[in-house]
């Protein structure tokens, strides 16, 4: 049999700092205790009494699998464990993106049950609607209250996320909230915010507005968990069946793991692949650059007037994008940043030397 390493000496460690970190009592760790009493956790993997088997693992070897890259491994884990720190939790929205089955769900599954009644889960609805107005209750909002993450799950295909509502839970001001039947109550919102989704989600930001894309932190998951795998493939490994109950043992020494990491801060920066996670999810919020690169044509022999690429864009936006169209000078402040400056044409109209292509499933107007 493998040499069994209890885990009771690694888990005294985040117990006596659980109080500084938190405030208050400490976590009852009979309360977190395996609720499979067959299974028996260990630093080096699980025993079964029952059947006698012991499954080796820890949790430290699925983050290997879920972030092959040690300096993306490294970096997330950073990010998790200085979340623990409400102070730290401000401004951050993190959004867990990649292909499916890549391990967002089991390291959100993992993370929750670790940080027992420190962690929460909205529905994504809470950040694709406008904020809710003063006196409607909000049950949703006044649950994650002293949370210190919070995870909501991948947006429906043809939403959005809400600008308005990213920067007011994010902003770290006062919020009120109010359960069913019950007085309002204002708090502080500590939370950092966990956002499953496969592909990249649109969000209504400007692109000038720097304040909140610098709350948007993207996460990339490479890796893929199948039932047959390539043994090519780096990035590809077995399904494990077993995995609820691993996941099941490992919080607390998982739980131990977050506190390690928060002790020995490295100061890693974000790796460059995530900023070009972030650049194409701005560029693909960027209405006029995607109107631009797909619909027009720069020519020096062609010319198109102002009023006519106003249309046509306001045509884009309600074909494509499901928006309302935009007044003349939200356009013209867009528009000039990509086609620069407007050129004199015939009949004494301005406009650019580009030429536009219909916008399929739309009305083009005529000049």
């Amino acid at each position: 049999m493998a040499d069994l390493q209890p885990t009771c000496s690694a888990l005294v460690f985040p117990c006596s700092l659980i109080r500084a970190h938190f405030g208050g009592e400490p976590l009852s760790f009979a309360d977190r205790l395996d609720s499979n009493e067959k299974l028996l956790g260990c630093a080096n993997g699980v025993y079964n009494l029952e059947t006698g088997e012991f499954r080796t693992g820890q949790p430290s070897d699925l983050i290997t699998k879920i972030f092959v890259n040690p300096v993306h491994r490294a970096y997330f884990m950073q990010e998790l464990a200085s979340c623990l720190n409400s102070a730290n939790s401000r401004n951050r929205f993190y959004i867990l993106t990649g292909a499916g089955a890549n391990g967002k769900s089991t390291i959100v599954r993992l993370l929750n049950q670790a940080l027992g009644d420190y962690a929460g889960e909205v529905n994504i609805t809470l950040f694709t609607q406008q904020r809710p107005p003063a006196n409607c209750a909000t049950p949703e909002l006044a649950q994650i209250r002293g949370k210190r993450i919070v995870t909501c799950s991948e947006l429906n295909a043809r939403d959005s996320l809400n600008l308005g509502t990213i920067k007011w839970l994010t902003g770290g001001d006062r919020v009120t909230a109010r359960n069913l039947y019950e007085n309002n109550t204002s708090f502080y919102l500590n939370a950092a915010f966990f956002m499953l989704a496969n592909e990249i989600p649109e969000i209504k930001a400007p692109l000038e507005d720097f304040g909140t894309w610098r709350q948007i932190k993207p996460v990339l998951f490479q890796s893929s968990f199948k039932e047959e795998v390539d043994p090519n493939s780096p990035l590809e490994f077995q399904t494990d069946e077993n995995m609820n109950d691993k996941l099941n043992s490992w919080r607390n020494a998982f739980f131990a793991l977050l506190i390690q990491t928060y002790r020995s801060p490295q100061h890693l920066d974000i790796p460059t692949e995530f900023p070009d996670r972030l650049q194409e999810l701005r560029h693909k919020n960027n209405a006029f650059k995607r109107f631009v690169d797909e619909f027009v044509t720069r020519s020096a022999q062609a010319f198109s007037d102002f009023r006519h690429v106003f249309n046509q864009y306001n045509v884009f936006l309600e074909t494509y994008k499901r928006q309302r169209a935009v007044s003349v000078d939200v356009f013209e402040s867009g528009i000039v940043r990509i086609l620069g400056p407007m050129h004199a044409g015939p009949m004494g109209r301005i406009g650019w030397l580009v030429e536009l292509r219909r916008v399929a499933g739309g009305r083009f107007l005529q000049q």
